[in-house]
């Protein structure tokens, strides 16, 4: 397990330099915008300055000799200086606007931060203490009897999958929220600039206010397509009225669609005894992640999918003529890669997998799990 433990540390320690960077970019973007509210604010008092010169409301006539003002004169300098004043007025309320957010996604990467330190820590402590305990066992060993018929250790094996599952879902949350923090960063300001241009313009040109709201109607619709297309790479759509076969089928015609450069051979046999919802969504899932991993890595250009029922498991079988896989995948492959993630579903579903190269080239993957009863 100590292995394990490293490559989870390796990954944790990926995560830390990532989110450390990420604070040290959100860090930069708020002293710049504290720089720039600075600048604003003396640039404010100067101008307010001028424009009490400026202003009829004060008697420049020091004595007898100071010459009188033009009135028409002074009355257009102080209207430039109060429309350069709200200008400066407005951006100096959305860089507070853009100082509030910054400093909250600060708050919650530092949390994150905490949280990884922490994990960071934990995991140290658990790799020292396996260590201890295997020189512990080599030290001991000319003294201790091994029994071969010994059950493994059921309650240390849910406990690892536990971990696994937890820090996979961790992993997932803050994947999905960086990526969509990252990508709708820009959308969203550039909606509130929009929005703020068509409320100024409101009263005086309402023609081109209708033009601002039409292309911020268009930003909110890029800001739906980016969510949704960043959800459906976690979710496989799926119509629970329909059977499994159903399902499968609209999948398959939606991968040959967006592959066509790929041969997919499907055979779907008697599909008689229904699946749960759960069993559904995690049959589709499962597909999901062994053909992305196929498209992504195999460089196959043909692809055999095989689905069937016994009286008691739903099996699932697959087989491409790619280059094949790593015989050290499990050990060489991110914790958070997709086949990890299938063997924990498979895990919780109370199923097998099984995965080999074929002759004379290509993958084999065979996975099932008992059916509802």
């Amino acid at each position: 397990m100590t292995d394990e433990w490293k490559i989870i540390a390796d990954s944790n320690e990926e995560m830390l330099r990532y989110f450390k960077q990420l604070h040290a970019d959100h860090l930069e973007k708020i002293q710049a915008l504290k720089e720039g509210l600075f600048e604003v604010k003396i640039r404010l008092d100067e101008l307010e300055k001028t424009r009490k010169v400026y202003s009829l409301n004060i008697d420049y006539r020091k004595s007898v000799f100071s010459p009188l003002p033009d009135e028409n004169a002074v009355n257009e300098k102080e209207a430039e200086l109060r429309t350069e004043m709200q200008d400066l007025l407005d951006r100096r309320e959305d860089m507070e606007n853009r100082l509030a957010e910054e400093s909250y996604i600060l708050k919650s990467l530092e949390t994150r931060l905490k949280k990884l330190d922490s994990a960071k820590q934990e995991i140290r402590n658990k790799i020292q203490e396996e260590e201890d305990a295997l020189e512990e066992k080599e030290a001991s060993d000319a003294f201790e009897f091994i029994r071969e018929d010994d059950e493994p250790d059921l309650e240390e094996i849910l406990r690892e999958h536990g971990k696994q599952i937890l820090l996979l879902h961790s992993f997932d949350q803050t994947y999905l929220s960086t990526i969509l923090d990252k990508r709708l960063r820009t959308e969203v300001d550039t909606l509130s600039y929009r929005m703020k241009q068509a409320e100024d313009f409101m009263r005086v040109d309402p023609v081109r206010a209708a033009m601002l709201i039409k292309e911020a109607r268009q930003g909110t619709d890029r800001i739906y397509q980016i969510i949704e297309g960043q959800l459906k790479k976690y979710m496989t759509p799926i119509q629970e009225s329909a059977g499994i076969a159903d399902n499968l089928e609209d999948y398959i015609l939606s991968l040959k669609d967006k592959h066509p450069e790929v041969v997919i051979d499907t055979e779907i046999g008697d599909l008689p005894f229904a699946l749960s919802s759960v069993q559904l969504r995690m049959t589709m899932r499962l597909l999901r992640i062994f053909m992305e991993n196929i498209f992504r890595h195999a460089e196959a250009s043909r692809v055999s999918l095989k689905v069937s029922e016994t009286n008691e498991d739903f099996i699932v079988e697959l087989s491409d003529n790619g280059k094949g896989i790593p015989l050290d995948y499990k050990t060489d492959s991110p914790w958070y890669s997709g086949i990890h993630r299938a063997e924990e579903v498979l895990f919780l579903m109370g199923g097998s997998l099984e995965i080999h190269n074929s002759y004379p080239q290509g993958t084999n993957v065979r996975y099932s799990f008992p059916i509802d009863g």
